[in-house]
C-alpha cells in the first residue's frame, strides 16, 4: 500500500522518480581469533561473521605463520672430577667407590700417590726381577703407587683380594691396554684386606709412547660404566 502511495506522489510531484534501494546497514559484526601453537609454527585463523538484516554472511580467512623458536642452550654438566674418563683425577686425589664383585658390593676409597713413566719405570721392573720382559717396540712401562682403603664390605668378616688385574690404563683414544704379566716392583698392590684395612702398591701398566694422556681406572662395571679414574700423567 505504502509503494503505491509512493508512485502515486512521485508522479503528482515531479512527474518521475528515480528509483533507488538503500543497503540496509550491518546490525551486528562478530570477529573471533583462535591460535593453535604447535611447537615451533604457529597457525591463525582468523573470522568474522557479519549479520545483514536476518542472513547471516560467514567470512573465513586463514593464514599460517611460521615462528622460528630457538631453544635456549642447555650446558652441559661438566662430570664429577675422577668419576669420568673425560674428567680424571690428577695424582694426590682420593676417591670412594662402591662396585660389584661377584653379586656382592664393596666400598673402597682408592689414592693415586706416584707416577714413575719410561726408562726409570723400566729399571725398577727389571730389578724387580730380570725375567720380566721389556716393553714393544714403540710401548714403555708406568708404574703407579696407589693406596687402597677398604671401608666396607657385604659382611663386617668377609676378606678382599686385591689384585693389580683389577686396574686397567685405558689410551687418550678410549682403548684398553692389554695388561704384561710381569712382577711389579715392591710392594706390589696384591693384598688381602678386611674391612677398615688399607694397602699401597706399584701398579705397572704397558702403554704407547706417543700416548701422552693415558688414564688408569678400577670399578668398572663389565660394560665399561662407573668406576673411579685417574691420571697416568702430570699437567
Amino acid at each position: 500500500m505504502k509503494g503505491i502511495i509512493g508512485l502515486v506522489l512521485g508522479l503528482v510531484i515531479g512527474g518521475a522518480t528515480s528509483w533507488f534501494i538503500k543497503p540496509k546497514e550491518i546490525e551486528t559484526v562478530t570477529e573471533i581469533m583462535i591460535e593453535t601453537v604447535l611447537g615451533p609454527t604457529v597457525t591463525k585463523k582468523e573470522a568474522a561473521t557479519e549479520t545483514i538484516s536476518g542472513p547471516t554472511v560467514t567470512r573465513i580467512i586463514s593464514e599460517t605463520v611460521t615462528k622460528t623458536v630457538t631453544p635456549t642452550p642447555v650446558p652441559t654438566p661438566t662430570p664429577t672430577i675422577g668419576y669420568s674418563r673425560f674428567n680424571p683425577a690428577p695424582i694426590g686425589t682420593s676417591l670412594e667407590i662402591e662396585f660389584e664383585e661377584i653379586s656382592e658390593i664393596y666400598k673402597a676409597r682408592i689414592t693415586l700417590l706416584e707416577l714413575i713413566r719410561g726408562e726409570e719405570a723400566w729399571s725398577l721392573i727389571e730389578e724387580a726381577n730380570p725375567f720380566n720382559d721389556p716393553p714393544e717396540e714403540g710401548y714403555e712401562y708406568i708404574l703407579a703407587r696407589v693406596r687402597f682403603e677398604y671401608l666396607e664390605g657385604p659382611t663386617p668378616d668377609t676378606a678382599y683380594d686385591l689384585s693389580p688385574v683389577y686396574f686397567t690404563a685405558v689410551s687418550e683414544g678410549g682403548k684398553d691396554y692389554e695388561r704384561r704379566f710381569v712382577v711389579d716392583p715392591e710392594p706390589g698392590i696384591e693384598a688381602d684386606l678386611y674391612p677398615e684395612a688399607s694397602h699401597e702398591g706399584w701398579v705397572s701398566f704397558h702403554v704407547a709412547i706417543d700416548d701422552s694422556k693415558p688414564t688408569m681406572t678400577f670399578g668398572r662395571d663389565y660394560k665399561g660404566r662407573g668406576g673411579v679414574w685417574f691420571k697416568l700423567y702430570e699437567d
